[in-house]
């Protein structure tokens, strides 16, 4: 984490107004660039000029100071963390413009289809604002040819899982297809927005994401009943990564739950010291992490429970709200197969932790949640090392590796 500026860099007489103090001006904008010219007039301030989506700003600041230089500082940390600077003091220097210096540049790498807010900030060594955010005029990158690419859904939808197929009307074309829930939309965002901000999450990767021709029975699961998600597909122009259609969507709400007679519970009875396995097979070395124990969960299913999702939670959950948690569990939960042999858990000594099971029947109807909360305490702490063999053997031995391994996490 970066530590605070220390020390305070050459700071402005407080007393004239600054309020005039900058200009800045864009021109040569493009899908993805714009040229960016800005002035100081004042040259005892220190400076910079930066660019903000319209989006952004009317969702982080709508008009407010303060919260613009909460959102700028934060910018600023991140921007001095990616090039290994520890503290702002150290970054700034080499980062804000001394005020007879006159910045004209193209900035790359912009939103196509975006509206972006240029502004001016004079700012001290200490990261402290000298001046008010000055904003330039609003200006919106160009569009790029679009082609006529389109698309039908056909969805399968269950109470926490759908099957999306997809269908291009040109089955050679690049595009991309997912499920999102709808807070995407109730936030605001604009469509150009969500496809810009999904393929940048790629980076260079994008196009191992990218599909073509029919996409059929693709699965999104860890839904929660009753909500409202959306099926989105849009074509891709593979070669520089930018959308070339539309966004086109299909809402859908997921079904109210069926609760099914399928019930799975789980326990850990068997509980070993890291450093006793060690000691006995020094090839479990590897196993050392951030706690000091391995628990082994064992399942039990009835009947009617061919699959189910676990999760161990930090803490006794037991007088939390069940359906809230419930939910926690099925979008944060493993799955596990009825024949699947025990999981692995990091555990700590007399650090109470809540193991949540939920059973899925052959129809992919959950049960009820079955809660368990363990405290293991030290002195039940097994030292049978041959049955510890044939936990590990059974899965951490096989395909799974090291992803067997749970460890506990925070109900959401």
């Amino acid at each position: 984490m970066l530590q605070e500026a220390g020390q305070a860099g050459q700071k402005p007489d407080p007393n004239p107004d600054y309020s005039d103090a900058f200009t800045v001006e864009v021109s040569e904008i493009t899908a993805t660039s714009a040229r960016i010219a800005a002035s100081c007039k004042y040259p005892e301030l220190y400076w910079t000029v930066d660019v903000i989506g319209k989006n952004d700003y009317d969702f982080y600041i709508a008009g407010n100071e303060y919260e613009m230089q909460s959102y700028f500082t934060n910018y600023l940390l991140d921007v001095a963390l990616s090039y290994g600077y520890t503290s702002l003091r150290d970054f700034l220097p080499e980062y804000l413009f001394a005020g007879d210096y006159e910045y004209d540049e193209v900035m790359e790498n912009l939103m196509l289809e975006t509206e972006y807010i240029p502004f001016s900030i004079g700012m001290d060594f200490n990261a402290g604002f000298t001046t008010g955010f000055y904003f330039g005029d609003s200006f919106s990158t160009a569009e790029l040819p679009k082609s006529d690419l389109a698309f039908e859904f056909k969805l399968d939808v269950r109470e926490t899982s759908v099957t999306m197929d997809v269908y291009p009307s040109d089955k050679e074309a690049y595009y991309y297809a997912t499920i999102i829930d709808s807070s995407y939309f109730g936030a605001g965002f604009s469509d150009e927005y969500i496809m810009n901000d999904l393929l940048r999450s790629y980076g260079d990767d994008l196009i191992h994401y990218l599909y073509r021709g029919d996409l059929i029975g693709e699965e999104s699961t860890g839904m929660i009943p009753t909500t409202y998600y959306y099926a989105i597909a849009f074509g891709v122009d593979a070669e520089n990564g930018y959308y070339n259609t539309e966004l086109f969507k299909q809402e859908f709400q997921t079904v109210q739950a069926i609760v099914s007679d399928a019930y799975a519970e789980g326990s850990m009875d068997n509980y070993w010291l890291i450093e006793d396995l060690v000691e006995y097979n020094p090839s479990y070395e590897g196993l050392i992490g951030s706690e000091d124990l391995f628990g082994a969960l064992d399942i039990e299913f009835n009947d009617s429970a061919v699959s189910a999702v676990c999760v161990v939670y930090v803490g006794d959950l037991s007088d939390v709200d069940m359906d809230e948690l419930y939910r926690s569990a099925l979008v944060q939960g493993t799955p596990v197969g009825r024949d699947d042999p025990a999981r692995l858990v990091y555990m700590s000594y007399n650090d109470p932790c809540t193991i949540c099971v939920i059973a899925k029947d052959a129809d992919g109807y959950n049960g009820e949640m079955s809660l368990t909360v363990v405290n293991l305490a030290e002195e039940g702490t097994s030292h049978d090392y041959g049955l510890f063999d044939e936990y590990y053997n059974a899965y951490m031995g096989g395909a799974n590796g090291m992803d067997g391994v749970l460890v506990a996490k925070k109900a959401l």
